[in-house]
């Protein structure tokens, strides 16, 4: 096991050091290899991830699952899916947005947003390029 974390620690030592030469405020340089994405967290207000139990929980998280999917099959999420623990965070998508206003843009249209019921946050992150991700709508 060692063997395998002393490169994986070298490389984001090394990564660290090249976003760390930046200069403030200016974007990142992308290291060969990754690309820029947007991670999307959604989370429950109160006790909101129990309404999938209820009649109308059931018609907003079909229209979420929907929306997803949708934002799947365009690319707009390259990958996406619920967290199923008991925390308020109840979801997480990779958005391929051109930039973070496009990404909140983009999540801001989700059924659960719009009911008020959850919230959201968007946050920059590099990543291993996911070009190769192939969505497959479920049968």
């Amino acid at each position: 096991m060692r063997y395998q974390l002393g490169p994986c620690v070298l490389a984001c030592f090394l990564t660290g050091l090249g976003l760390f030469g930046q200069q403030p405020g200016a974007p990142p340089a992308v290291p060969p290899g990754m690309k820029s994405y947007y991670l999307v967290l959604v989370t429950a207000e109160g006790d909101a991830k129990r309404l999938v139990l209820s009649p109308e929980g059931k018609a907003l998280f079909a229209e979420h699952r929907a929306f997803v999917q949708g934002n799947l099959e365009t690319r707009k999420f390259l990958v996406a899916g619920p967290v199923t623990d008991v925390s308020p965070l109840s979801g997480v998508a990779v958005a391929a947005a051109r930039d973070e206003a496009q990404a909140r843009e983009w999540e801001a249209e989700d059924p659960l947003v719009k009911s008020g019921k959850f919230r959201f946050e968007v946050h920059p992150v590099l990543l291993q390029t996911l070009d190769v991700l192939k969505y497959e709508s479920p049968k």
